[in-house]
This record gives C-alpha cells, structure tokens and sequence, in this order.
C-alpha cells in the first residue's frame, strides 16, 4: 500500500492542479414554492417505483415529477395515516415487502407503501443522533449514540451492539454483514457474526478526515491532502486525487459523499457548495450558489445526495430545498452555451455556419461575424458592424467555399471573397437593385455552378456572378426573365449543369439553363404556392426532396405524382428550412419547432419507420432555425437558429435506452378522492357503482430529467377507439361512462422523446343498475312473456266471455221470452180460459148470475195485476232498489189494505241507488208475494211486519208475522203446496245468488229474511 500510493498521488498531481475550476451548471431547483413541506432537506431517496422521497424538518414528502405528497405529523390525527413526528434525519430505506425505513424524531418508523401507514417500531435516541446504516434480510441496522441496534423487521424485537464511530455498513454477501467504525485514526471492520474486528486502514501519524461509505463497496477518505478511494473487496486504496491547494484555500476540504455510476466522486464543502471529482479525468469541479441566478446551486450548504434512475443528481441543502443537475451526456453541443443552458435569447440570429480545423464561422443577422472553437466553446468577433462607419445593414448570410478553395461572404448588400480571420474582403462588388421602387437588395443563398461562375440569390432577383481575372461582375439575371426576380431562397446545381431556384412567398421554383450567352433559359418550373427553402438530391430514389413550408415534398423523376413528409408522418412541424443526409436511410431536418431524425425502411422505399424530434429540453438553442443556416462537415452536422447554433457527430449521436415508467397518482370519482385503503400507485383494479361514472385521473412518467416536457398519452380500453394525446398535461377525465368493464393504458415520452410500451395501469369494473344486470333482463324477459302470456290469455278469455256472454243475453232474451210466453200463458192463460169459461157458462143461463159476473169482475182484476207485474218488471226505468221498494211497498199495502191485520213497515229514509236487473226484481218480488200469501193464508196472524235493510254487503228484506207458525220438519216431508212454497222462495233466491233464511216456530210467528249481495 506504500509503495502503490505515491504513485497514484503523483499520478494526480499535474492534471488535478490545471483542471480544477467554477463550473457554469444548470440546476434546477425545488423547494417550499413547489409544495415541499420544507427547505430543510435531510434525505433524499428514490423507491423501487421510481418515486422520490424527501425528509425534512417538518415531514415527509413524496414527488412525482409533477406534484409533492406530504405526509406529516398532526395533533389532533393520531392516526396511522399520519407521520408520527416532524424531523426525518438520516437514510430513507426501502425493504423487499414494500416497507420504507426511517429515523423520525429519534425513532424507528416503518412505513407500509400500499396502505401509507406509519407504525413507530422503537425508540432509539433524539433528534439528529441517529441514523439507518442498511437493511439485510429482515434486520435494519441503526447506529445510535450508545452502540448499533439491530431491530428484526417482522416482530420488532432487538439487539444491540456496543461499537461507537460506526460510520458505515457493508454488505458483501446475504448472509455476511460488516460494520465500518473509526477508532484511534484508523477505519476497522467489525463482522456482526463473528463478532470479530479486523483494521482496514492506518493513517497512522497523518490526520484521518472525512470517511464515508460511498456505496458498498468503496470508501472515501481524505488523509494527507488528499482524497482516496478504498476498495473493501480488495481491501487496499485503488485511487488517490491530489486535493488542489486552491480549491482547499478558498473552499475547504471536500467531504466525499456518492459516488456516480460512470465513476465521478461527489464531494460537498461545507457551506460552500459541492465538488464533483472526474475519477478518469482526475479533475475537479465546484458548483456553488450564485446570488441572483437560479440555475446555480440552491444553497451552499448540502446535506445529502442521490443519483436517480435517469442519471441526475439530486442535492438536499439547507434553507434552499433540493437542486437538481442532469449528469447525462449532452446530445447537442451549443452556443452560446450559459444563454441555451439558461434559456435565455442571445439575440444571436445565425444565417450562415461555415466549420474548419475545429472553428466555427458563423454569420449572423446583426452580430457580424464570430469564431468559436468547437471544443472550448469560447469565441471571438470577427467582424463587429457596430464599429463600422456606414449604418447601412451589413447582416452575413452566406459563407461558402468555391472549388478553389476561396471563402465567399457578404456584409449586407456586398458580397465577395474574404480573408476569415480578419474578417475582411480580399475583393468584393456591391450587388445594386433600384427596381419597382426598392433598393434593398441582401444576398440569401449563394452556390457554384461552373468554374467562376456563381448564381447568388437576394431578396428581390437573381444574379449571374463570375470571377475572372481578379475581378467580379455581375449580371442581373432577373431584368432578362421575370421569373427570376422573387425572393429566391435556395439554389440547387444538377448534374446536366441546369439550375433549380427555390423561391419564397408562395413562388414554388423554376429550372434554368444558362447558355453561351449567359442568359437564363427556363426548362422547368414546379410547386406553385409553395415556398422552398432547400433543396436535396436522393441519388439512391432518383428524386429530388423540397423543403417547404408544408413539409417535405418529394419528386421522383419517373413519376409527376408527388409524395409528402409532414406532421401526419411524424415531423414536429411542417416548416421545413433544411434536409442534411446522414446516410440513405437517415435524415436531419431542421424546422420551425426543432429537430428531426427522419428514418426510412430499408432500401429504396420511401416510407417513413419513424421520426424522432428534438427540442430545447434536449439541448437546442431554440425551436425556431433559419433558412441557409446549416453546414455538414464530414460527420459533424451544424444547423443555426434564433439564438445560436447546435451541432453534433452524426456518428456518436445515440439514443437512450431509459424507457420510463409511468404510475397513476389521483383517481377521482364524481369530483370526490376515490375511497381505498390503498396507495392509488398500487391500486390495479377498481369497481364502481353504475352512478360512479365521472371518472378524473392523473398519472405521472417518473423521469426527473425535465418532467414539465414529458409527453403523454393514454386510452381507456372499452371506450377509446384510439390513442388521446394528451401531450405534457398527464390527465385524463371521462364523463357518464356507462356500466362495463375497461382498461387504462398510457404511452409516455420522457424529457428525451423516448416512449414506453403502452402500460395497462388500471382495470375499471362499474356494475350496472340491478335492472341492466343479466338475471334482471332474463327476469324482465320471463315477465315480458309471462305478461304477453297472460295478457294474450286474458285477452282471449274477455273475447270468449263477450261471445259467452252475447250468447248468454241472447239465450236470456229468449229465457226472459219464453218465461214471459209462460208466465202470461200460465197466468193470462188460465184467468182468459176461465174468464171464456164463465161467459159460455153466463149465456147458457137464462137467468143473471151475480156471481159469475163476479168472478168475470174479479179475474179480470186478477189478470190486469198480473199484466201490469209483468209490464213493471221489464221496464228498464224501474231497475233500482228504491223503485223496487216502493213497489212492494205498495203491494203489500194494497193486499192488506181490507184485510184485519195490522201492516208496519220499516225503510230506510234514504235508500241507495243500486241498479237490479228485472230477473232480480222479479225473484225478489215473487219471494215477497209468496211470504205475504203464507202469513196472510195460514198463520192467522194480526200484525206483520215489512222491513228493508241495507247493510254492506247485504240488502235484505223481512217479512215477519204474529201468526200461529209451524214446524217445518213435517212439512217439507209432505208433498203439499205449502212445501213447494217455501221450496219455490229458497230456489228464487238461490237463482240470483241471494240470501234466504226462514225462522218459524209452532206458536211464535214466521220470520222470512231474504236478499241479495251489493
């Protein structure tokens, strides 16, 4: 170790001492303005999900790129929802059953993630003294003032071991667990099974500074001036870094604390930011805060760092909240570099890019022309117009080299051959326009088509310019054919020698040919009201691609049918201002909203595999580039915008791998927070009553690197027939969905445009109303059928009881003709017969025989009664109760009238109006004349008494007398006429369904009660 160490140090020694330097950085920060609980950050750590958890001094705080989850401790919520203290100081650590570790307020905190409970596990110190060193198995190993606590996880039972200045845990295997402690200058580890200490390094008589567990294989310490790395596998220092003298005088002693996975060592400096040490490089770097710009370090006071899954670093500071540094490699070199990294407008419109020998030449709008070293990024003004004495416009929008090796540039209207360096013309014309009452004429494009023959382009026509002889002239190609005099944008040589000029405002392009007399001969002219802005040969394709402002227009040579590249095939905009080759199936492009990587299918085919699109979260100067401005030299491709110029190798130009992961974060059912025990992250299925159909949902792709940019879509399988583009807002809200089940599934981009697989995140069951339900329907069906069933059955009962029924009156009508036939012949019949009888009788006597006239009187009488009986029993108008009782009222008045026999009647003073057809009329009237006969004929009686009582659901009437009665057992045994009686008035009633009932004893009057139901 002695004899390798000297070496590393001086190995160090040169490169740390010249590298050491501020670093210009591009954090971003978050803190209380963004939701955090607090700006005291004490640790930091991301989950197995991707989440990141921050302790601070008031809480616990979850982020997912687009919103912070607190979680903090309440006086009045005791509950196991609530975090059981306010300061979390030390590891965050999760275990493999979905656990996360932490030291809150002194004490052991277990927080279960798919429920977000809190349990306190133990007590082990107060605030700030302790801390989780690790977790093996089921053991969490923390160090306290009085020695390590090893808590078993399931049943919180403990052990400690009595080791002071424990710094650090190793873990080299599952079943081995060592102790890193510091005693007497010296680091030693301790083997928790052995119970063994063993040294791992002596400093001996230098001072032992600043020793951290960087991860669990390496330590970190300063001794002796200087940084090193000890590998515990190998159990010897594997690297020394010189700590520079300066950075020591005005920072202090870095304190190692992570190591990056590409090697780099971060360092903090106490209340002086932090040091990132290249451990390939063998360099220093300092990030500080800088006061008044936010993209510097929050806060020079850090206490903790992680790494994420997308490779930034995450930095928790005192009082300044988190700041946030994206260590990936850069996908697009820029200038000006702070102003890009910042945001900010340089006001440093390129118009023209020309690269040699690692210097860029860059023509801008107003800036002149500048010189900027490809690999220090720093420049120098060529030209400054500012200083010029003529105000004029000298604005450079061409830098071209000719076949001999010769730069052409123009200043505003001037243009000729310039020495770079000095920024000034070897030989030069000015290129006048006094036409159509304009007289500003500034060069565009500029392009070789023979040797000293060049076509130059301008705002307002095209010229012919040669070099002969030393000396430049031009020739106003525009005055001889109109069609050159537009505003000519771009200019293509083909292989025959005849020109293709874009033009812009909606122009299209013409073809010429120039001839032995150096005039202009249109051969072609194409895409009216299009504006070109370049023009590419495809040799491969044999066609030739325009750059327009409505995409990329394609034009095969053996076809008049055009193809075009827009939006629709993956083209971040339309507006198209370059196409630079990278190979035949790759392609730059360059618009109006950043830029693409157009990729085609194998061979010649011209369809378009995918288009991969670029903006300033990549790195861009801006969205915006300009026409001309683009230069390819060898592999490395130049394209100028707005604000600046980017450039890359085309050959180390790589995507990345990292596919981000995305996770639901809030469900919101009818505008109210989804009601579960579980975390919404962890939650894959749901089920929903039938009115819990308005359905909000936010998601989240948990990639830090520029989450504001990350894109998104999503789609709800079951009701989506396609993909929704929800581009950076990751929400999605559905209205009155009806009862089904469904999937939602997103696709994310994260910050680099690279998309994930789509995700199926959540199965949504809502059950339908009990009457959409699969039995209710068959239920519903068998009662349709049975209601159709009986309906139909009842249907055709009513039809067969109306026919029953037309039957049944017209068998009535009959029955009540012949009845009527009867009666009148039985009772017409017989007192006519024996009216006729009596006269044959009277006139076969000579004499006058009073009592046959008599008896004539008397049968008449008798038949005209009966005449009318039958006459007021058919008529209709005598149909009700009332009428019915006032008949027989009257009748029995009438019999009784010369009679010595006491009559009382008892009615009703009013009597309701029910409706009696004539067949119950008739019966009740016979029944009441045949109980009047018998009381009058044979009971002797002297008081009889007529009652009519209407009750519900009877109305009866009684005829009762004092009379002599009688036994009525005899009597319907003998064949009599008083037996056929009494058999005639039970018959009657029992023929309308009525009521009959006969009380008679020998000595105490007959009682007759007779009637019929409502």
């Amino acid at each position: 170790m002695t004899t390798s160490k000297p070496l590393l140090i001086i190995g160090a020694l040169f490169i740390c001492q010249l590298c050491f330097c501020q670093q210009q950085s591009s954090f971003r920060r978050l803190g209380v303005n963004d939701g955090l609980s607090q700006n005291s950050v004490r640790e930091i750590f991301q989950d197995r999900q991707g989440f990141i958890w921050i302790g601070t001094g008031d809480g616990l705080n979850r982020y997912d790129g687009r919103q912070i989850k607190k979680y903090r401790e309440s006086f009045r919520d005791k509950s196991a929802k609530r975090l059981p203290g306010k300061i979390i100081n030390g590891k965050i650590l999760q275990d493999d059953h979905q656990n996360l570790w932490m030291i809150v307020d002194g004490k052991v905190v277990r927080m279960h993630l798919p429920t977000e409970t809190f349990s306190v596990v133990k007590r082990v110190g107060r605030d700030l003294e302790c801390r989780i060193l690790g977790i093996q198995q089921n053991e969490i190993f923390v160090a306290t003032p009085y020695g390590i606590v090893i808590i078993n996880a399931s049943n919180y039972k403990h052990r400690v071991i009595a080791l002071e200045s424990v710094f650090g845990l190793h873990l080299p295997d599952t079943t081995e667990a060592h102790l890193l402690y510091i005693r007497n200058n010296a680091i030693y580890l301790f083997d928790v099974k052995t119970k063994r200490s063993s040294i791992l390094f002596n400093a001996e008589k230098q001072q032992l500074l600043h020793v951290s567990l960087c991860n669990n294989s390496s330590l970190m310490f300063v001794c002796n001036g200087s940084l090193h790395e000890f590998d515990l596998n190998q159990r010897r220092i594997t690297a020394s870094y010189i700590i520079p003298a300066e950075l020591i005088q005005k920072r202090g002693i870095p304190v190692p604390n992570a190591k990056l996975p590409d090697g780099k060592i971060v360092s903090n400096l106490i209340n002086n930011g932090i040091v990132i040490i290249d451990s390939i490089k063998k360099t220093f770097t300092h990030y500080s805060n800088v006061e008044n710009d936010p993209f510097s370090l929050s806060s020079n006071l850090v206490y903790t760092s992680i790494v994420d899954h997308s490779n930034n670093l995450w930095l928790g500071t005192e009082g300044g909240g988190i700041s946030i540094l994206n260590l990936k490699p850069k996908l697009f070199e820029a200038f000006p570099l702070h102003a890009i990294a910042n945001r900010e407008s340089s006001l440093l419109m390129v118009k023209a890019i020309y690269h040699t020998n690692g210097a860029i030449y860059i023509g801008t709008y107003s800036k002149g022309l500048l010189k900027v070293n490809r690999f220090t990024n720093t420049s120098e003004t060529l030209f400054d117009p500012v200083k010029e004495k003529d105000t004029s416009f000298h604005g450079i929008f061409i830098l071209k080299e000719d076949d001999q090796k010769r730069i052409w540039m123009n200043k505003g209207s001037r243009i000729g051959i310039v020495d770079l360096e000095r920024g000034t013309f070897i030989n030069s014309i000015d290129i006048n326009y006094n036409r159509k009452g304009r007289t500003h004429n500034i060069p565009q494009c500029f392009m070789q088509v023979a040797p000293g023959k060049f076509i130059l382009g301008t705002f307002h026509t095209t010229y012919l310019i040669q070099y002969q002889n030393g000396q430049i002239k031009s020739l106003d190609l525009g005055a001889i054919n109109k069609k050159l005099e537009d505003d000519i944008q771009t200019i293509y040589t083909k292989d025959n020698g005849d020109i293709i000029i874009g033009k812009g405002e909606g122009k299209g392009y013409v073809a010429i040919r120039i001839n032995a007399h150096n005039h202009p001969e249109i051969v072609g002219e194409g895409l009216d009201k299009l504006t070109v802005k370049h023009i590419y040969r495809d040799d491969l394709r044999k066609a030739f691609w325009y750059a327009t402002n409505v995409g990329i227009v394609i034009q095969k040579d053996d076809d008049k049918k055009l193809q075009i590249i827009d939006e629709q095939d993956g083209l971040s905009n339309d507006f198209v201002y370059a196409i630079i080759k990278e190979n035949d199936r790759n392609f730059w492009i360059s618009t109006n909203k950043g830029l693409n990587k157009l990729i085609l299918s194998e061979g010649d085919s011209m369809t378009v595999r995918s288009v991969e699109s670029y903006g300033l979260q990549h790195g861009l100067q801006s969205n915006e580039f300009n026409t001309g401005a683009y230069f390819k030299d060898g592999h490395l491709v130049f394209f100028g915008g707005v604000t600046g110029i980017n450039w890359f190798d085309e050959r180390k130009f790589f995507k990345r791998s990292f596919t981000p992961i995305s996770y639901i974060t809030d469900v919101l059912i009818n505008e109210k927070p989804l009601s579960t025990d579980t975390s919404i992250n962890f939650l894959k299925r749901i089920q929903l009553r039938y009115d819990e159909n308005n359905i909000f949902i936010r998601f989240a792709t948990l990639d830090y690197t520029n989450p504001e940019v990350n894109q998104y879509q999503y789609r709800l399988t079951g009701y989506d027939a396609k993909w929704i583009n929800a581009a950076a807002l990751p929400e999605a809200r559905y209205s009155k969905l009806t009862a089904g089940n469904y999937l939602f599934e997103i696709r994310s981009a994260n910050s680099e445009g690279i998309w994930s697989a789509p995700q199926q995140l959540l199965t949504m069951i809502i059950t339908p109303p009990f009457w959409l339900t699969w039995w209710f329907k068959i239920l519903a069906l068998a009662s349709f059928i049975s209601i159709i069933f009986f309906s139909l059955r009842y249907y055709l009962k009513r039809r067969l009881e109306k026919q029953l029924q037309i039957v049944e009156k017209k068998l009535a009508v009959n029955n009540e003709r012949l009845r009527i036939s009867r009666d009148m012949h039985d009772e017409l019949g017989t007192g006519l017969s024996k009216i006729a009888l009596l006269s044959e009788v009277g006139k076969k006597s000579n004499t006058t025989n009073e009592e046959i006239i008599n008896e004539i009187s008397n049968t008449s009488r008798g038949l005209a009664n009966k005449m009318g009986e039958i006459i007021w029993t058919l008529n209709p108008h005598n149909d009700t109760l009332g009428n019915l009782a006032a008949y027989l009222k009257e009748y029995v008045y009438e019999t009784t009238e010369n009679l010595p026999v006491q009559v009382h009647f008892h009615f009703p003073d009013e009597i309701p109006d029910i409706s009696l057809s004539h067949l119950y009329r008739q019966q009740l009237l016979m029944v009441t004349k045949e109980a009047l006969n018998n009381a009058l004929k044979y009971s002797h009686a002297t008081r009889i008494r007529f009652n009519l009582a209407v009750t519900d659901p009877l109305v009866l009437f009684t005829i009762q007398d004092n009379g002599a009665g009688f036994d009525t057992a005899p009597i319907l045994q003998q064949k009599t006429g008083k037996r056929n009686g009494l058999e005639n008035m039970k018959a009657r009633m029992e023929s309308i369904g009525g009521y009959y009932e006969l009380a008679t004893r020998k000595g105490q009057g007959t009682k007759v009660t007779y009637g019929f139901y409502r």
